[in-house]
């Protein structure tokens, strides 16, 4: 994978078509560099493009902060905000500060808000944002046409359920 030409030459948000695609998928991660993709403007409208003609979203971890922040110009309201997911839970995001700290700093704090506090925030109703049934056991939240993670140990289910999100569309 690092040596095609997909990898090493990636298109631009602005250049995204999405009538080229059939899936959207919104990956995570952490850190002050994550930034520049979570505040994208474009790629929310983009993320937006996707959601109007109901294809296939997925997100996992920090992806879901990218959701939150795509607002619908016709509701006013994130293109999230009656959809039940996850993302990157709190009790995770908090403890892999905490025992990295002494390393790695701020590392995993890329915001103040945490990432399921953030997202909350812009549901019809808080308890909309599943947290699963303990970190440890994979989970993945689909509603509708979008499919959510929390973390890389999600990671095997939530391809899974994309695909075949994915083959009923």
């Amino acid at each position: 994978m690092e040596q095609s030409n997909e990898f090493l030459h990636p298109i631009k948000y602005e250049n995204i078509n999405p009538a080229d695609y059939d899936l959207l998928h919104l990956p995570g991660g952490h850190a002050k560099g994550m930034r520049q993709y979570l505040e994208s403007k474009v790629l929310q409208q983009k993320v937006l493009q996707f959601f109007k003609p109901n294809k296939p979203i997925g997100s996992i971890c920090h992806g879901a902060v990218v959701l939150a922040r795509t607002t619908d110009p016709e509701t006013g309201k994130s293109v999230v905000y009656n959809y039940k997911l996850t993302g990157l839970i709190k009790s995770l995001e908090k403890l892999a500060y905490y025992i990295t700290f002494w390393k790695l700093g701020k590392y995993y704090r890329t915001y103040p808000a945490y990432v399921e506090d953030e997202v909350k925030s812009v549901l019809s109703n808080p308890q909309n944002f599943v947290v699963g049934d303990g970190a440890y056991k994979p989970f993945v939240c689909v509603d509708r046409n979008l499919v959510t993670a929390r973390w890389p140990k999600d990671a095997f289910v939530y391809a899974e359920k994309l695909i075949e999100v994915l083959e009923t569309k």
